[in-house]
């Protein structure tokens, strides 16, 4: 009786080819992108937190304080203005960064520019309840010598009362001069007063990831101490959007 023979069955080529581990296999594209864009922002955050920690303590081009209220600090608030100083460095260093890497990090100015588009014209900004809001001194265009000015504030005196803030609802709405007395739509800004913030914040305001400015009391507006922040948005800034003052904008003489 012959014995049977198995039936062999020889492995080709493609059979012994390593295969790929399925659990290392590179993601869709979508999720590979989104994971690659996390780790872009963990490397630009803690290069800025590298950079501030070792850049020298100095004041920006220009300060977030006025510098003329600065001297009216009192001991109390020395260390809040030295800490603010600081924050617009690494602010700036951030600000900096993002922007070469194409990230934006101002994702709500679109939103603000959709709710005020409205208040070009002055007349639906004043029936909105925004008025005329001169200096102590019955200054209406306000400026400073050698940084440029701000122009003519108009105020929402229901919204400067509320502490919340919100990009759609400015408590200021700040006007650029233009020819033959004509005012145009520049600026948005953001004011709180600053003893309602602190009474429920540990820490000062923001929008637009840029923290808010402090002013002591007094001040040129005789307002209570408060914090606000200047959104240039319906007119360009070279000093930078967020900043108080424009140099292209200019008060009659």
């Amino acid at each position: 009786m012959t014995k049977e023979q198995p039936d062999i069955q020889w492995a080709s080529e493609e059979d012994l080819a390593p295969r790929p581990d399925p659990r290392r296999q590179r993601p869709p594209g979508r999720v590979r992108r989104r994971l690659e864009a996390c780790a872009l922002s963990a490397v630009l955050l803690g290069g800025a937190m590298f950079a501030a920690a070792y850049e020298p303590a100095r004041t920006p081009s220009s300060s977030p304080v006025d510098e003329r209220s600065a001297t009216l600090l009192d001991p109390g608030h020395k260390a809040q203005f030295e800490a603010q100083r600081q924050r617009a460095v690494q602010s700036a260093y951030l600000r900096q960064l993002f922007a070469h890497a194409g990230v934006s990090g101002e994702p709500n100015l679109a939103a603000a520019r959709a709710a005020t588009a409205k208040f070009h014209d002055l007349a639906t900004a004043q029936r909105a309840g925004y008025g005329l809001f001169p200096d102590a001194a019955g200054l209406a265009c306000i400026a400073e010598p050698g940084m440029g000015a701000m122009g003519l504030h108009y105020a929402n005196s229901t919204l400067f009362a509320d502490p919340s803030l919100d990009v759609r609802t400015p408590e200021a709405l700040v006007y650029a001069p233009g020819e033959h007395g004509t005012l145009h739509l520049a600026a948005l800004e953001y004011v709180v007063v600053a003893s309602a913030w602190d009474a429920t914040h540990a820490s000062p305001p923001s929008l637009f990831g840029h923290t808010f400015n402090y002013t002591p009391s007094p001040n040129r507006f005789g307002l209570p101490a408060y914090y606000s922040l200047h959104a240039w948005v319906w007119k360009r800034n070279p000093a930078g959007t967020f900043e108080m003052w424009n140099p292209n904008v200019h008060c009659p003489a």
